[in-house]
Order: structure tokens, then C-alpha cells, then sequence
């Protein structure tokens, strides 16, 4: 149920703000702050059905807070919300795994 007449879409965050927001938010530092939203940009960029807003990288920032590692983080926060396939034929969840083995080969 809707109240109101009019819908505001208001995009995303400059990617510096998020990163404030991130490391403000929960206390991570500037670099996972921003390897998060350069993954997020990524996914969005990407994967568009996956919705990663700025609630679901402070969602990832939390978890990192917690001490999960970075891919960990994403997969915890993304994982069940993509597709896989079955319901309907776009896997959007090996598309994400696939993106996030890429981003974060190192760890």
C-alpha cells in the first residue's frame, strides 16, 4: 500500500561518501571500506538484479566489523538473494561467486 502520490528515486552514493559512511558507520578502515564498494560498484555494474544498495554494503561492512573476511562478507550478505537458475533462467548466483572469485583471487 502506497500513501503517498509520488515515488523519489535517489541512486546511488558518490563512491568517496559510501566509504565514509562505511568506515563512520562500523569502524573498518579506509582500504576494505573501499575494496567493498569497488566490489559493490562492480556487482552493480554487472549483476543489476542483485540490488546492491548502500544498505547492502553496510550490511557487508558490519559483517567485516564482526571479523569475516572480505569474500566471506559478500557471500554471507548476497548469496541467498541471487538466483540460482532453477525458478528461472538467469543464475545471477554464479555470476555473483564468479565476480567475487575475480575480485578477491588474493584471499
Amino acid at each position: 500500500l502506497n500513501r503517498f502520490d509520488f515515488v523519489v528515486e535517489v541512486g546511488q552514493l558518490a563512491p568517496a561518501v559510501e566509504m565514509k559512511l562505511l568506515t563512520s558507520r562500523w569502524g573498518i578502515p579506509s582500504a576494505q571500506a573501499s575494496t567493498i564498494v569497488k566490489a559493490a560498484t562492480k556487482i552493480r555494474n554487472t549483476i543489476p538484479l542483485l540490488h546492491c544498495s548502500v544498505r547492502t554494503t553496510l550490511m557487508i561492512a558490519k559483517n567485516v566489523s564482526c571479523g569475516k573476511p572480505l569474500k566471506h562478507a559478500f557471500l554471507n550478505v548476497l548469496q541467498y538473494r541471487a538466483s540460482d537458475g532453477v525458478q528461472d533462467s538467469v543464475n545471477t548466483r554464479k555470476e555473483l561467486i564468479d565476480l567475487l572469485n575475480i575480485e578477491f583471487t588474493d584471499m
